[in-house]
């Protein structure tokens, strides 16, 4: 990457990493609510330019229906049927999960080698799923996209807005 694209990278990371480009929150049945904001579309466009740069080689959804669809099919598939449902046109709904996430528990010193084991033990369950479109991948699997539950000693994954490109193999 030359100095210009890697300023550019810098600089778009910067300016991408301040804006929101969901608001969550929960309705009064207790169901999470994920909605794109207005605008956002540009933005996302603008992030996966960056992501390219960065050579990351993952990708998020512009469009509103596939990242919709993509939501959806990836929490059914981890989390059961109903886990997810689409909302609106620009919303999805996710049924609540037992636990805390990562970066909750490290946030209060209380993240534990038992919660990690968990945590990897269900990125490769997840995987190891298949869904219509080939083999499952989350693109963001960092502290905040896993819960732990304490009681089950079970960890999942959560927000599926991003995936790994579509050539990227297994392997890789």
């Amino acid at each position: 990457m030359s100095r210009a694209e890697d300023a550019g990278a810098t600089w778009l990371g910067r300016a991408i990493a301040a804006v929101r480009v969901n608001a969550v929150h929960r309705d009064p049945r207790g169901a999470w609510i994920k909605r794109r904001r207005f605008g956002m579309d540009a933005v996302i466009a603008a992030g996966n330019l960056f992501l390219k740069w960065s050579h990351s080689r993952i990708v998020m959804f512009t469009s509103c229906a596939a990242w919709q669809a993509r939501e959806v099919t990836a929490a059914c598939a981890l989390h059961g049927e109903g886990a997810a449902w689409v909302v609106s046109p620009r919303a999805v709904g996710f049924r609540s999960l037992p636990g805390e996430s990562l970066r909750d528990l490290l946030a209060r010193d209380a993240l534990t080698p038992d919660a990690l084991v968990a945590a990897g033990r269900e990125l490769a369950r997840a995987h190891a799923v298949n869904l219509a479109n080939g083999a499952f991948s989350h693109g963001d699997p960092h502290t905040g996209n896993a819960l732990y539950d304490r009681a089950t000693g079970r960890a999942r994954l959560i927000d599926f807005e991003t995936e790994h490109e579509p050539d990227l193999s297994a392997d890789e």
